[in-house]
């Protein structure tokens, strides 16, 4: 889910435009979901 969740905001926020409100959907959601497995990932181990 954390490698699949960027791919899939990417095209979002690239049609949307870069500095778009879809650009930065798509970057947030990229943001969350990186501290989100950096989080798990250190809980895990």
């Amino acid at each position: 889910f954390f490698v699949l969740a960027p791919a899939a905001a990417a095209p979002t926020g690239f049609f949307g435009g870069p500095l778009g409100t879809g650009g930065i959907i798509a970057i947030v959601v990229v943001v969350i979901v990186l501290i989100g497995g950096l989080v798990f990932g250190l809980r895990r181990e």
